[in-house]
């Protein structure tokens, strides 16, 4: 059930109305500001009061995503609704113990959401999937949008699920589905395994990182909502998949590197060859991390770049900067 509504603006509705999905989310609170600062009116939909005085929005609280009731609220109206609500950010073993919660979330939830949309006659449908679609490492190839897919875990395994349940249901209707899956994703804020970095860093640990010759794509966060807003409303983006990666790849040991930079501190690292940490990581029961830490995991995001013109003039070193500087201060 809707249990809070409330608009910022009291005016009527532009005629582009947008529905942001995990709207107070790492992703979802960035991509509401760049389809604003586009000329959308936004409607944001969170499972938490945001309570925010932006102008040109309305919030909404949806506890559920299959509340039905809810979306016949939010929905009206509306053109586009860019869905990056969802489960996430917990290990491997958890995912597993939890993959009828991923499956409830991830797929049930969104093509509960994507049927209201079809029902209120919404135009387009973007959805945030992940680059774990595709798989969890590359071998010197890196991946592209019309790679055969390869996921790599129960998260992957539900987006992808929730990939082609939402092809399916728009098949042969009105409904525009656009796929982002995006690589790793950065900036300020950021959870998981880059934030436990960046505490180690500066509880003055030691790492065993300082020679991993990898590569590993990323993507800011401000980068990836432009890219979002853009797909939201591109004509060309209708029907399409899309990789989100930014910048050339980075190594592992340059991804420290730079959050100790921003952090103001000298990392102690030493080098520790890939065999040496991957048994580490075995004997400690943390192989998926170190796997992570020293697979390669390139991304050829060049359909997005040259079809959709969108355009990363940051490097995402300096997200990575940021985003270790916005942990030290707070």
């Amino acid at each position: 059930m809707l249990s809070a509504e409330r608009s910022s603006t009291g005016t009527s509705e532009r005629s582009r109305t947008v529905v942001v999905t995990g709207a107070n989310g790492f992703v979802g609170a960035r991509t509401a500001l760049a389809l604003r600062d586009r000329g959308w009116h936004v409607r944001l939909c969170s499972r938490k009061v945001l309570a925010t005085s932006r102008s040109s929005v309305q919030e909404f609280l949806v506890p559920r995503l299959d509340d039905h009731a809810a979306w016949d609220r939010v929905l009206p109206g509306a053109d586009v609704v860019v869905h990056c609500a969802g489960l996430a950010h917990v290990g491997e073993a958890e995912a597993i113990r939890r993959r009828d919660e991923f499956k409830h979330v991830n797929v049930q939830g969104t093509i509960a959401l994507a049927s209201a949309a079809l029902r209120h006659s919404v135009r387009r449908f973007v959805f945030v999937s992940s680059i774990g679609v595709n798989g969890s490492r590359t071998a010197g190839c890196p991946i592209a949008a019309n790679d055969p897919v390869r996921p790599s875990g129960v998260y992957a395994e539900s987006k992808l699920e929730a990939e082609i349940a939402l092809a399916r249901l728009a098949h042969g209707t009105t409904l525009e589905t656009v796929i982002v899956r995006p690589c790793l994703v950065v900036g300020p804020g950021a959870p998981g395994n880059l934030e436990r970095l960046v505490n180690l860093l500066r509880r003055g640990w030691w790492l065993p990182l300082g020679a991993i010759d990898n590569r590993r794509s990323l993507v800011g966060v401000e980068a990836l909502a432009e890219l979002l807003a853009i797909a939201a409303e591109h004509p060309l983006a209708a029907g399409r998949v899309f990789l989100a990666a930014q910048g050339q790849p980075v190594t592992t040991t340059e991804i420290v590197r730079a959050l100790a930079r921003g952090a103001s501190l000298n990392p102690r690292l030493f080098g520790l060859p890939a065999r040496g940490l991957r048994l580490l990581g075995t004997l400690t029961g943390r192989r998926c991390d170190v796997d992570r830490l020293c697979d390669s995991l390139e991304v050829d995001a060049s359909a997005a770049h040259e079809l959709l013109d969108w355009v990363c003039s940051r490097s995402v070193l300096a997200d990575l900067e940021e985003m270790s500087a916005n942990h030290a201060n707070v």
